[in-house]
């Protein structure tokens, strides 16, 4: 499923995911951050945990019932959209750290030219 079918089918089907807060939309996830100090702090790390859990236990081998039903395509469908979010939140981290790199250089540099002269 393409990104832009992903965040349809969360807005379509108004997904919401279980947390300590409360139920969250698949909106105020990107307001979460990757990871915390605090475990009382809800992370897009403990979301996307969660979701795996049920989803584990739904996909859970059953020698009786042969179909697993709709269940477990919605919560992989919402585990790959928080999977989506944690990776774009690593990739503009990275990102944002390469350009403090960068700055830094920059600046060393500069410092170098100034105290040469």
């Amino acid at each position: 499923m393409t990104t832009v079918n992903l965040f349809e089918y969360a807005s379509r089907k108004k997904l919401r995911y279980d947390t300590a807060k409360g139920q969250l939309s698949a909106e105020q996830l990107w307001e979460l951050p990757l990871t915390h100090d605090n475990p009382a702090v809800t992370t897009l790390d403990s979301v996307a945990r969660s979701v795996h859990r049920e989803l584990r236990s739904v996909t859970e081998e059953s020698f009786v019932q042969l179909r697993k039903g709709d269940r477990e395509a919605h919560l992989t469908l919402k585990l790959e959209l928080v999977k989506h979010i944690i990776g774009v939140k690593l990739a503009e981290r990275e990102q944002a750290e390469r350009a403090r790199a960068l700055q830094q250089e920059k600046r060393q540099g500069r410092q170098r030219c100034i105290s040469s002269v």
